[in-house]
């Protein structure tokens, strides 16, 4: 399953958010995500502090708010997003983003923000599986939106050509030089999945071929 933020033009399906196109011949099925009509996640969390971990087939993203003396985490949000879905991301909608981010630190200088401590204990956490994601920066704030779309639904409402369900299930807001930290470290995070996962159709936006195929 590939996405992509370009507009589909042939065998597209979907009257929600979410559109989908089956290739005549089967073969890769292309989502695309219209955010505008997505829902809005009724969760917000509000985090300083962050880390990410590679654990193979799957990554976890860490947010959390810390305490006063900083020495203990008040709250902690784990974010679980499948390695597949993860370098979607990261190699397909984030580089435009990260790069922005990049010049806005240069113009506004950044200070540096580094990862937090995986030994940091939590009162509380909360865990969700993610697979898809919007982020935007404005005026000294930066959010992500979190979303899941069900593998269920794709395998039987493709076929019957349904609309797919996409759930809002957070929204993480966090300061522009974190979310520049964040995507750092998911640049080199991905760098290293991308070795046992060389890129190909299975995460790799291919818009050419989404073009390509023959009109209705």
């Amino acid at each position: 399953m590939a996405a992509s933020n370009k507009v589909l033009k042939s065998n597209v399906f979907g009257s929600g958010p979410v559109r989908y196109q089956v290739p005549p011949e089967g073969g890769t099925l292309f989502i695309q995500i219209d955010y505008a009509d997505a829902p809005v996640p009724s969760n917000y969390y509000v985090a300083d502090h962050f880390y990410v971990e590679n654990l193979g087939f799957r990554v976890q993203i860490v947010f959390g708010k810390l305490t006063e003396d900083g020495k203990k985490l008040r709250s902690k949000l784990e974010i679980y997003v499948s390695a597949l879905s993860f370098l979607r991301t990261v190699f397909g909608t984030t580089p435009k983003f990260h790069q922005a981010l990049k010049e806005e630190a240069l113009a506004r200088n950044f200070p540096e923000i580094a990862e937090g401590s995986r030994e940091i204990e939590a009162d509380k956490v909360q865990t969700v599986q993610a697979n898809n994601l919007l982020m935007a920066s404005m005026d000294g704030e930066s959010m992500i939106d979190f979303f899941y779309i069900s593998p269920r639904d794709v395998h039987y409402k493709v076929p019957k050509r349904e609309d797919i369900p996409i759930e809002a299930l957070v929204r993480v807001m966090i300061d522009p030089p974190m979310m520049l930290a964040v995507l750092n470290r998911w640049e080199a995070i991905a760098t290293e999945l991308s070795k046992r996962f060389p890129k190909g159709e299975d995460y790799e936006y291919d818009q050419d071929k989404m073009e390509s195929d023959k009109t209705l």
